[in-house]
Formats: structure tokens, C-alpha cells, sequence
């Protein structure tokens, strides 16, 4: 497998398709780790994602402004055949937790995985939000199998309580 650290490889679509003939040539998996640009994302540029063997594609889901350009992204590339992907999701950046939460179930909604990134902070309560909310989406399995609602009414939560009354 090779590891591509290039996080804007898609503003140079050329680039992007000489490094997945590369793969095809060489029987290669890429892993772009650093994330695509979904905002960037083409029925072109998806057919050849399609083209070479990948481990999960990765995007960014930053900002709740986004939520047209993700949505557009996903129904694209689940009209090709790529039915779920992992979406980095900025949280507490110039974020409410129900900015964030919905930005989650958004994802979850369309079957996507999530990666909560959290901004960090001092330890308090928004901090303890953030690593609670990050235990549950980070934990793919557990973000497809459950709710927030039902993750903070798990018996193994009983000390987390306390988040489910927050905005």
C-alpha cells in the first residue's frame, strides 16, 4: 500500500490520474490519508477512484456551511458504486455541539463513517463534550449501530449523563 500525503492532489486532477495509472500498472492500493477535496470531486475524477484499488476515501467535513458540497459529494460518489467513505469532522472550531452532533448524524444519515477531529481546548466541559462525542463517532461499528441519544443511555455511559441535556 502506498500512503499519499498529498492533502490537494484533486486541484491537480492530472496529477491525480498519472498517480492512479501509476497504481493500476503497478497492482498498487493508495490510501489518501490526508483526505480529499470533496469540493473538487467530479463524475471524472470519481470514475478513476474507481479505476485503482483504495483503502477508505477520506474527506473533510468542517463546517455545517458545507453541508451542500457534502451532499452533492455523496450522491455522486454513490451514484458511481463508492458507498461510504470517512469524513473528518472539525469539531468546536467556531461550532455549537449541535452544529457538530448534526454534521454527525447528517453522515450517519447517508451511512457515512465520521473521524470527529477535535479542537482543542482547555480541559472543561465543552472538552469533555468533544471526547464524548469522539468516542462514539470514532468508533465506526458504534456510530452505525447507534444514536448519540442512545450512546448516552448506554449502561456503560451512566458517568456521561450529563451531556445529553447540552443545546
Amino acid at each position: 500500500m502506498v500512503i499519499c500525503y498529498d492533502n490537494n492532489i484533486l486541484h491537480s486532477p492530472e496529477h491525480f490520474e498519472h498517480n492512479a495509472k501509476q497504481a493500476i500498472e503497478h497492482k498498487l492500493t493508495l490510501d489518501y490519508n490526508q483526505g480529499l477535496d470533496h469540493r473538487k470531486l467530479t463524475p471524472e475524477i470519481v470514475d478513476i477512484m474507481k479505476s485503482f484499488k483504495h483503502k477508505e476515501y477520506h474527506f473533510a467535513f468542517d463546517s455545517p456551511n458545507s453541508i451542500d458540497t457534502v451532499e452533492y459529494a455523496i450522491d455522486l460518489l454513490q451514484s458511481k458504486g463508492i458507498m461510504r467513505c470517512n469524513w473528518y469532522v472539525l469539531c468546536g472550531h467556531n461550532t455549537t455541539h449541535a452544529e457538530d452532533l448534526f454534521r454527525l448524524n447528517y453522515l450517519r444519515s447517508r451511512n457515512q463513517n465520521a473521524y470527529v477531529q477535535r479542537f482543542k481546548t482547555k480541559a472543561n466541559e465543552h472538552s469533555k463534550r468533544l471526547i464524548t462525542l469522539a468516542r462514539w463517532a470514532n468508533q465506526h461499528r458504534m456510530f452505525q449501530g447507534m444514536t448519540w441519544e442512545q450512546y448516552l443511555k448506554h449502561p456503560d455511559n451512566k458517568s456521561i449523563s450529563y451531556l445529553q441535556n447540552i443545546e
